[in-house]
């Protein structure tokens, strides 16, 4: 049993509702880079934690929007959602968009390095190139503008 924020119990999540952790073996090269360009072992750490903010970010968009989040993964290519489709372009959009618009906000709040880096991610993400952030927000606007 868990105690909720409210006083109430509730049980655990069923498994359909778990969303799977998949590091893949290419991981190592995901957090190698993070390391070398990284200034120090701490800011490595930092920015790690704002790719799973990012990617959190969008699982919990994704999540509100009625689309079924499977898994948060980190492979060679870096890390990803895999969800359902909501068949709504609009709200791909908005899934689309929320990773680079949390990588925006903590580079609002953070200083140096660390802001440069996210807003960094943030306009990297929004480039429409193959499976990126962008692709998919210029495919859901594409899909609303057509019909």
């Amino acid at each position: 049993m868990y105690l909720l924020p409210t006083g109430k119990r509730s049980s655990p999540p069923s498994r359909e509702k778990r969303v799977r952790l998949e590091l893949k073996p290419g991981a190592v090269l995901v957090f190698a880079a993070v390391s070398l360009v990284a200034p120090s072992l701490k800011l490595a750490l930092l920015l790690l934690a704002s790719v799973v903010l990012h990617e959190v970010s969008h699982a919990i968009v994704a999540a509100l929007c009625g689309s079924k989040v499977k898994a948060i993964g980190v492979n060679w290519t870096g890390t990803y959602i895999r969800r359902e489709d909501t068949r709504r372009p609009r709200l791909n959009l908005l899934i689309s968009l929320s990773g680079p618009l949390a990588n925006l906000a903590i580079a609002a709040i953070a200083i140096g390095w660390l802001s440069h880096m996210n807003l960094i991610l943030a306009l990297g993400n929004l480039l429409p190139l193959p499976h990126s952030d962008g692709a998919r927000a210029w495919h859901a606007i594409s899909e609303s503008v057509s019909g």
